[in-house]
């Protein structure tokens, strides 16, 4: 076998080995919410992001003011062009809308639904709720209703992933003695890398048809117009 083919080979191999590696996306919350990504031994720091600290000399702190000067130039050729198209007579572009957007946020959580749920997997490694409110009556009904809906939302997920959770790290507490809710909790997701790389492409896809969809809409809504002849039957009056 020629050496070029043993090397094509064992880069195909290599490839298709770190797309069957796992991505592990932690989520703890306990003062504050801390998200991190994992692949292999390679850790990211997604939120809060990391800080870096940077020595500011004259050099720096002139392209600082540059970048400054240039981004207000730009939000005011922006709405230079904005009040042109209105004096114009263009129909500005309108922001999308309440619906449109819970549209969307809909067609893509389906579209995670479907394309993560066999991949996809939730390890609760900690869910501590502590339920407190310094009413004693109105902890234990806030207590019940914390628990029924953490148990549907355990629930729900395990139609859609798989999940596992003993029954010692999930729990719910009802804090007579405290005034204030708390909450302990940690989260690991995985899936492995090619899947996420699809479910990358398939949110793409799905929002770029969306949004294409309701611009669509738009213009057929805008199109419609109602003839001249046609006017409205005049209300009947009751006596």
């Amino acid at each position: 076998m020629p050496t070029a083919w043993i090397v094509i080979l064992c880069v195909t191999a290599g490839i298709a080995l770190l797309l069957f590696f796992r991505v592990h996306l932690t989520v703890t919350w306990k003062t504050r919410v801390r998200v991190t990504v994992r692949y292999l031994f390679i850790l990211f720091p997604v939120f809060p992001k990391k800080v870096r600290w940077r020595r500011y000399t004259a050099k720096r702190a002139e392209k600082e003011r540059r970048k400054a000067v240039k981004q207000k130039e730009k939000a005011a050729a922006h709405a230079a062009e904005h009040k042109k198209e209105s004096k114009d007579g263009k129909e500005p572009k309108k922001p999308y809308t309440f619906r449109e957007n819970l549209q969307l946020v809909r067609a893509l959580a389906a579209a995670l639904v479907r394309r993560t749920g066999k991949h996809l997997r939730l390890h609760a490694a900690r869910v501590h709720l502590y339920v407190a409110t310094g009413d004693a009556a109105t902890t234990a009904v806030a207590y019940g209703a914390v628990s029924a809906s953490l148990a549907y939302l355990v629930a729900a997920l395990e139609r859609v992933m798989k999940v596992r959770a003993r029954r010692g790290n999930v729990r719910v507490v009802a804090d007579y003695l405290s005034e204030t809710p708390r909450a302990d909790v940690k989260l690991h997701f995985s899936v492995p890398l090619g899947s996420a790389l699809a479910l990358a492409i398939s949110l793409a896809l799905t929002y770029l048809k969306k949004r294409r969809a309701q611009r669509a809409a738009r213009r057929a809504a805008k199109g419609a117009v109602v003839p001249a002849n046609e006017t409205p039957a005049p209300e009947k009056t009751q006596s």
